[in-house]
């Protein structure tokens, strides 16, 4: 297999300036839109990208047509570098593990993503742009990010217009769109808070989908191949391009992944009354897909179990961050966690939460994350 190309973790100043860096061929393909009077097709687009069928073409008028025509061609295609085998190493790791993989996307992923203070504004504004209650853009967007989720790692997702290429187009184009309404419609500071989902705020989310997954998978003692780990980080890499991540800021390798997340977080993690609702709401939605007693509790603590090591690596509270840990509570154990559905109790050790006991767990989210798809996903990835 082919060496990684050599990684520099940003610095500080480094940092800064990709937060004033959008995603500029999309961002000029919305505004260009917008000139042409098109701002009336965008829901078309997005439902052609979702089915796959660009039938609205014929309701454009040509200059309008050839720009759609011509964006959607050149998102849509992959990285020259794009290694087949490492892909398929990275889509097994998916399909092997599932259930633990969706778990962690929501004890660590996410509340990772959280920590990140202003990051965590854009979240909230949306919310509030959209005149939605926050748990109803929570329950929205943990939906919508589970449906990207399984697109991309679907059988043939990464074929010329498969579904996670057309998937991947869709989330780059709401992050353009996002971008478009809060420099519109708000006083959003771009000096203060930097570009909305700016190039390191979505270098983050993307250590946190690939790098802080891996690394809860050997918190969880799932051992994965030199090969799998790479391949795993390959696949979220091409992810990445389709999304408009600048590749400098994509490394290959694990190690460079870790830094580079912790180098975020050491940039961006810190308090906020955003970052603390958007958890709040989060534990608040995973609460009611779960028939446990004192639910929130376990919830709290799996959190501070999977982010810990994070929270080590970059010198900042990450809990603290996100409003969980007030009075150190988690020093407490062991705790029982409980298994309403299954009439049963676990008592886990300090530091020892594996998958087998965590299984019965992460079934139930995947199997609660379905029934909301309403989605017909294969049943061999509840049964492991």
């Amino acid at each position: 297999m082919k060496s990684a190309a050599l990684f520099q973790v940003p610095s500080s100043s480094q940092l800064d300036r990709y937060r004033l860096e959008g995603d500029a061929p999309t961002d000029d393909f919305i505004t260009r839109l917008m000139q042409l009077g098109g701002a009336h097709l965008i829901p078309e687009i997005m439902q052609s990208l979702n089915t796959n069928n660009f039938i609205y073409l014929s309701s454009c008028d040509q200059e309008q047509a050839d720009l759609i025509k011509n964006y959607i061609s050149d998102s849509s295609v992959l990285p020259k570098w794009v290694n087949a085998q490492l892909l398929e190493h990275g889509q097994k790791v998916f399909q092997t593990h599932t259930p633990s993989i969706f778990m962690l996307l929501n004890m660590s992923a996410l509340p990772i993503c959280y920590s990140c203070c202003n990051g965590a504004k854009v979240l909230y504004e949306t919310g509030k742009l959209l005149s939605q209650k926050q748990i109803q853009t929570t329950k929205r967007r943990l939906m919508d990010t589970a449906q990207m989720v399984i697109d991309v790692f679907g059988n043939k997702a990464l074929q010329i217009d498969g579904p996670g290429v057309r998937s991947a187009q869709r989330v780059r184009l709401i992050h353009a769109l996002t971008r478009h309404h809060l420099n519109t419609k708000t006083d959003w500071d771009d000096a203060r808070y930097g570009v909305p989902i700016n190039q390191e705020d979505m270098a983050g989310t993307l250590m946190s989908f690939s790098t802080v997954t891996l690394a809860g998978l050997k918190k969880l003692d799932i051992k994965l191949s030199e090969q799998e780990i790479a391949g795993y980080m390959h696949y979220w890499k091409v992810i990445g391009h389709l999304m408009g991540i600048e590749e400098k800021l994509m490394p290959d390798r694990y190690e460079d992944g870790f830094a580079l997340a912790s180098a975020i977080l050491k940039h961006q993690s810190a308090p906020s009354e955003e970052s603390a609702e958007l958890t709040a709401t989060h534990l608040q939605f995973l609460n009611s897909m779960l028939p446990f007693r004192s639910s929130s509790n376990v919830l709290k603590y799996l959190i501070n179990h999977f982010i810990h090591e994070f929270s080590i690596s970059s010198g900042i509270d990450l809990c603290q961050c996100i409003g969980i840990s007030p009075d150190n509570q988690f020093s407490r154990v062991p705790i029982k966690i409980t298994f309403g559905l299954l009439n049963r109790y676990i008592l886990v050790s300090k530091g020892k939460i594996t998958s087998r006991v965590l299984a019965p767990l992460n079934t139930l989210f995947l199997q609660q994350i379905i029934n909301l798809l309403k989605i017909d996903y294969s049943a061999k990835f509840l049964k492991r």
